[in-house]
């Protein structure tokens, strides 16, 4: 997990074609979730959405190629799931997000991938620990890990 306070706009990660989450964007953003993690976590996005609707963004034009959500949290507030087609697309979702709520406190729980994690830090934000991701059996995981830069939180699998 990575935490981290948002400040004036994110180390020059600005995209124009980030945007608020509309009722159009939620039923690509249901399939592509679906896709990336094999299994259909509509409930859980559907909770977090209309939950803390302000953290719900999608990218893209024409097609879609990323979206975040967030959640409210006691201490911090917390960004994810974030699935993005690559890496540049996964920082201007965090970036236009993280703008959009000047001096609120976040956590995101992420893959400690070098680069994803350096942009984090050259943002604010400081890594606190490590996460592991489990599975049982020796079935390999069905999800697509590399567009996956943050997780919704250990608590929801």
């Amino acid at each position: 997990s990575a935490v981290g306070r948002a400040t004036e706009p994110s180390v020059g990660e600005t995209d124009l074609r980030a945007r608020r989450m509309s009722d159009a964007d939620f039923a690509d953003v249901a399939k592509y979730d679906r896709d990336v993690f094999g299994a259909d976590r509509r409930g859980l996005l559907e909770m977090c959405r209309s939950e803390a609707p302000e953290y719900a963004w999608a990218i893209g034009d024409g097609r879609l190629g990323g979206y975040l959500f967030g959640r409210h949290g006691y201490s911090f507030e917390q960004i994810g799931p974030l699935v993005a087609r690559d890496e540049p697309t996964a920082r201007a979702l965090a970036a236009a997000c993280l703008s959009a709520h000047p001096n609120r406190s976040f956590i995101i729980d992420t893959p400690l991938r070098a680069s994803w994690v350096e942009w984090l830090e050259s943002d604010g934000f400081t890594l606190q620990r490590p996460f592991t991701r489990m599975r049982r059996g020796d079935r390999p995981p069905r999800e697509r890990a590399d567009q996956i830069f943050a997780i919704a939180g250990p608590e929801f699998g």
